[in-house]
Order: C-alpha cells, then structure tokens, then sequence
C-alpha cells in the first residue's frame, strides 16, 4: 500500500489531516469480540475479528459507502449523501449504528476548519435537523473528498482509524506490553487489511457505476 519511507510519511500526513480535531477514545464502528479478555489469547481473538469485520462489513457494504459518498461529494450532491448516510443503517446493527453516529459527532464537532465549506454545514445541518444520522464513515468520506485526498490514501486512514481506536482501547484496558499504534506495525502486523482495502479501491469504478440519479 504504501511503497518505502517517502510513501509511508505522505500516507501519515494524509492520516493527520483526516484526525485533525478530533478526539475519538470511545469507540468506532469496529468493536472486536474478546471471548477470552484482555490476554494475548485475545489479542488472537481481536486480529480474527477484525479480519472478519474487515471482509465482512467493510469490504461488503461500508466499502461501498465510503467510495459512493467520496464521488458524490466531489460532485456536490448532498441528497445523495444524506440518502447513503440513512441507508446505511440497514448493514448496521443497533449498537454498531450508535457507536457509528457517536463517532461522527467527534467529526462534525472538531472540524472547526470545515465549517466554511458549504458542502460540509449543509450534511452537518442535515444531521441536526435529524435528517440522517450522521454515521462515521459518511462524515470521513465527506471530509476526505473536501480535503481533496486522494480515495485509496482516504481509505487507508479510515481502516487505520478504526483499528487505531479499537486496538487502542483494549492496550488502555488490558495489562499487556503497550504498543505504539503506528501505521507501519498496522501494515506489517496487519497485512491482510491492505488488500482488502485494494480489493474495495479496484472496485470503485463499479461502485460509481452503480450510482443512482438520486
């Protein structure tokens, strides 16, 4: 994904800048199943479910989501996001939908660089007015179109994000050797992620294709 020290700090700054105000420590979509608690059993556990998250419900539908929101937003189409931002309830679980929308909210309130762009107040006063429900991945792809960073860098730190914070909070929570949470060991120890993430990039176009008029 990313190829030698010039990649991986351009892939940093990307990162930095979708993060930037943000103070997410509850929580994201991903939450891993730990049968066997904060142990290195359940470090096993954590890196089964976040594969299976992974293909399960990013590389199935989230995936989706993110591409279709990301192009909708480089053409200015917030009906169509707001539609995208409520469908997505239907992939979600009630819990999982929560903690989503609880996520978002840490975006659309530490954005304060984004508020003068027409595109982001008009999604977030959709989301006041309870018109959608402001789910984490529509905020990312949105803010991640506006920034103008490119989709597959826009992907990668949306996957690492949600990684980042579950991993975090079970090395908070746990007595294991803490570890720093950075890209490269995310790349190196989690390999299986970039290619799903470049499966869900390769199909873009056909995400695209299958946008409607609305």
């Amino acid at each position: 994904m990313v190829d030698g020290e010039g990649g991986l700090g351009e892939m940093e700054r990307v990162i930095a800048i979708s993060v930037m105000g943000v103070k997410a420590k509850g929580g994201s979509i991903f939450s891993p199943n730990l049968k066997k608690g904060l142990s290195p059993e359940g470090l096993a556990e954590f890196r089964e479910s976040w594969i299976e998250w992974l293909r399960q419900s990013f590389q199935q539908h989230l995936g989706k989501t993110f591409v279709e929101v990301y192009m909708a937003s480089t053409e200015m189409r917030i009906r169509r996001i707001t539609n995208l931002d409520r469908n997505l309830d239907q992939s979600l679980s009630a819990e999982a939908s929560n903690r989503s929308q609880r996520a978002g909210s840490w975006f659309l309130e530490g954005k304060s660089e984004m508020q003068r762009a027409p595109q982001w107040k008009k999604y977030a006063d959709c989301v006041c007015r309870g018109e959608c429900p402001g789910h984490v991945i529509t905020v990312f792809a949105l803010q991640s179109a506006l920034y103008h960073l490119p989709l597959l860098s826009a992907l990668t730190a949306y996957v690492y994000f949600e990684w980042r914070v579950a991993m975090g909070i079970v090395m908070e929570e746990s007595d294991l050797p803490k570890k720093e949470l950075s890209l490269r060991w995310f790349q190196q120890e989690y390999p299986e992620s970039m290619g799903i993430l470049r499966e869900v990039f390769d199909g873009g176009a056909g995400f695209g294709g299958a946008v409607s008029a609305l």
